[in-house]
């Protein structure tokens, strides 16, 4: 592993395939990439290069999240309804929540509303919680295996392989998570952005100031710059050592196609000095080969011959 890729954050997607290359020993292409972060084995982030406005969130135990009266098309604000309304506000706490939920269910409803969460389920057991300011952001971001952004990957490898153009949309948006996992971002756009808002651009009407005048983004911005986290890449690259067992440490310990080659390289000059790799007999035959070039000892042969067989002669 170079110094200079231990100091980087992150690297683009042609470059992390290329350190995939070498690392791994075989040819590692982007959409290879994209197809692993889809299948949710390897986490891709993007640089927000120009900043962008988002709603930033914590998720929540949904036992613990927040609720709010919605008023159902075409229902009027009654004064039982804003009386409701207020005492909903009032509401704190697991126990508390539960009984008045419990307690107004069917007022609720017989006035032409229902209670629903203020925020965007994530599971059955969690719920994303928004803050209403708009914060611009910049920086790492990791994309979730949900959302807007993660339907802009896919697209972007259905587009490489020549697959069907992607229909599905993302009811919350297009979603982001800070790397540590502490945070969320949901990405908006000001309704000027909105090509079928002929009005968008009336700053009195949508003041920038104003969360009002900004709605969920259906994907990622045009500038952000699809990468992979170094310390993302590590990771990957050390689940695959845990799936593969020995063969996929000794693969890891010898390093990338260069070094494999050399490996090879050693298996076709044994095979013409009639050497039997396979042979416990080979290191010793090894050792005295090298032995006027100041090889290596028999113990360090050893090693690099559980690599050859594990590696090169598997299967030959």
């Amino acid at each position: 592993m170079s110094r200079i890729f231990k100091l980087k954050k992150w690297l683009t997607l042609d470059d992390a395939a290329a350190h995939l290359t070498r690392s791994l020993g075989e040819d590692v292409a982007v959409q290879d990439l994209l197809q692993l972060a889809v299948d949710g084995h390897l986490v891709l982030s993007v640089e927000l290069v120009n900043h962008a406005s988002a709603n930033l969130g914590r998720a929540v135990p949904a036992n613990e999240a927040s609720f709010e009266i919605i008023r159902g098309l075409g229902a009027p604000l009654s004064e039982g309804l804003r009386r409701l309304t207020e005492s909903a506000v009032a509401v704190s706490g697991e126990a508390e929540r539960k009984a008045w939920v419990e307690a107004n269910r069917d007022k609720v409803a017989e006035l032409g509303a229902f209670i629903g969460l203020t925020g965007d389920p994530l599971d059955d057991e969690t719920v994303l919680e928004w803050e209403r300011p708009i914060k611009s952001i910049h920086g790492l971001w990791d994309i979730p295996a949900f959302g807007g952004a993660r339907l802009d990957v896919l697209h972007q490898l259905q587009c490489m392989i020549g697959g069907p153009e992607i229909t599905l949309t993302a009811m919350v948006g297009a979603i982001l998570v800070s790397p540590d996992g502490s945070r969320f971002a949901r990405l908006v756009e000001h309704m000027s952005e909105n090509p079928y808002l002929s009005d968008g651009h009336d700053l009195d009407k949508y003041p920038r100031r104003d969360p009002n005048s900004y709605y969920p983004r259906g994907g990622l911005p045009q500038d952000a710059l699809l990468v992979v986290r170094t310390e993302a890449l590590n990771s990957f690259l050390r689940s695959l050592e845990i799936a593969g067992g020995e063969t996929s440490q000794a693969s890891s310990e010898l390093g990338g196609r260069e070094k494999i080659g050399l490996l090879r390289l050693i298996a076709g000059l044994a095979k013409v000095a009639g050497i039997d790799l396979r042979s416990e007999k080979a290191a010793v035959q090894l050792e005295a080969a090298a032995a006027h070039f100041d090889g290596p000892a028999e113990k360090t042969i050893r090693k690099h011959l559980k690599v050859i067989r594990e590696v090169v002669l598997k299967g030959a």
